[in-house]
């Protein structure tokens, strides 16, 4: 992804995750997840924290998926579940997205490997 490209995504990201961050500081399931030692591969974090995620932070997580695809919202309801599943494990295997966060992240900050 071309820089420019990737830095007006990770600025429109940013506030959604931002706020996400602050919730997710709050949520004990997620903390305990986040907190197991082990298993912490991208396999693990799909069928792990995404269903909660999606369950607790719906808009959020749409938002997010709308940014990082150039669409809306709406857009983003109405596409099949398949498609929404690809675009969630292609955005955790995005390497600008993940650079951007490992770099950027303190010590409890989530760093999907």
């Amino acid at each position: 992804m071309r820089t420019d490209v990737a830095i007006d995504k990770l600025c429109n990201i940013a506030p959604v995750l931002s706020e996400l961050s602050e919730k997710l500081a709050h949520d004990t399931e997620f903390k305990a997840f986040m907190s197991e030692k082990g298993d912490r591969t991208n396999r693990n974090f799909l069928f792990n924290v995404v269903p909660h995620l999606l369950k607790n932070y719906r808009e959020e997580a749409f938002n997010i998926l709308a940014v990082w695809n150039n669409t809306t919202v709406e857009a983003i309801k109405e596409q099949s579940f398949g498609k929404t599943i690809a675009e969630i494990k292609a955005i955790f295997e995005d390497e600008d997205f993940r650079s951007f966060f490992s770099s950027s992240s303190a010590s409890d900050s989530v760093v999907v490997e």
